[in-house]
């Protein structure tokens, strides 16, 4: 007669006590075998055989541009199945965003899924995608692959090309500003522009008025007379789209004094007259070498400079004599320059006429 009848069933769970380590099939002492409803070759089963969680995995390959609405994102779900004689009981992939409850997307699927994912979005909404692949075999085991898919950055527009001038004399500031303007966000629309400018005190003025952006290239005038006497204008673009407002730098232009040198048989200079002595260099500075000078048959040999610079210290010749006795300073030079600049001349002459012949200056 058998031990156990093939019909037999448990009615109650089965405490483990065992000691020295011991076990009975996958159970240790301390655990209850779930025997209720059982029979004797099941709890068998359910002893040797464990389940091993499956093997899963979530990819795609969709990529989200920023304000982008039409989403269309691709899903591949595999799994592979480790319990012993076991299948797929439950397969699905859920979807959620922002948090919250998950949505079932697939229902119940026993073999791997492939799964397209279709949603129309609300505009510059960055919250991330989330979606996991839940696998649980008919042995129990269980195993969860996630995913995000994360929406491209904003990214601002940005500008190349730039033009803007250079550095000129004091008055000079007509002056053509050009650029590029790069739209780097595909799915937000570029709007308009404004050119703005200042001078130092970082209050941005507007150039003429916004302009809609139909073409990506700028070329605009800048001619202000109320600007002569600026020694610094600083320049910006500001672009609207439909995300927000980009302010992006262009540059800075500096505007100089001239320094001079050259020679006349006047005693005296006005404005005009050092204007158009022959060698002059754009600096503020009162500091020059200056090589190869003659000043030629009766006349004198001028040096002129921006006068806030102060008076001069020193005048080497050759690099050996000190010769700042043979200048004299004479009144400065107050007046309204070529550009319509307001300026103040340092005027030095020499004492005589054909004062140096192919001489090297050093002027501090």
């Amino acid at each position: 007669m058998p031990l156990f009848r093939s019909d037999f069933i448990f009615t109650g769970d089965l405490d483990v006590s065992l000691g020295n380590n011991k076990t009975f099939g996958r159970y240790s002492n301390g655990e209850k075998i779930p025997a209720s409803g059982k029979t004797l070759p099941e709890i068998f089963q359910l002893s040797l055989v464990e389940p091993i969680n499956p093997t899963v995995s979530l990819n795609s390959s969709s990529v989200i541009g920023f304000n982008q609405t039409s989403i269309n994102n691709t899903l591949s779900a595999s799994n592979i199945i480790n319990s012993l004689n076991s299948s797929v009981q439950t397969g699905y992939i859920e979807f959620r965003r922002g948090g919250g409850s998950w949505t079932n997307l697939t229902g119940n699927q026993s073999s791997s899924i492939n799964y397209s994912h279709s949603l129309t979005d609300t505009n510059f909404n960055t919250s991330p995608f989330n979606y996991r692949y839940v696998v649980t075999d008919t042995m129990g085991g269980t195993n969860t692959a996630t995913l995000t898919i994360n929406p491209v950055a904003y990214v601002p527009p940005t500008i190349t090309n730039i033009s803007i001038g250079a550095d000129a004399d004091l008055g000079n500031i007509s002056t053509t500003l050009a650029g590029t303007i790069n739209k780097n966000s595909a799915n937000v629309d570029l709007s308009s522009y404004q050119l703005q400018y200042h001078t130092g005190d970082n209050n941005w003025t507007n150039i003429g008025v916004s302009t809609s952006i139909s073409n990506l290239n700028f070329s605009v005038s800048h001619n202000n007379i109320n600007l002569v006497n600026a020694t610094t204008i600083s320049y910006r673009i500001q672009i609207v789209d439909q995300y927000q407002i980009t302010n992006l730098n262009l540059g800075t232009r500096s505007f100089f004094y001239r320094n001079y040198l050259g020679y006349s048989s006047n005693t005296v200079l006005t404005l005009t007259q050092v204007q158009n002595l022959a060698s002059s260099i754009l600096s503020n500075s009162k500091s020059r070498t200056i090589s190869s000078v003659s000043a030629g048959a009766a006349n004198y040999t001028y040096y002129c400079y921006q006068a806030s610079q102060g008076d001069l210290s020193s005048i080497i010749q050759d690099s050996a004599f000190q010769v700042l006795g043979s200048f004299i300073k004479l009144t400065d030079v107050v007046g309204v320059n070529n550009y319509g600049a307001n300026v103040t001349y340092r005027v030095y002459r020499s004492n005589s006429t054909d004062a140096f012949t192919n001489a090297s200056l050093v002027f501090n």
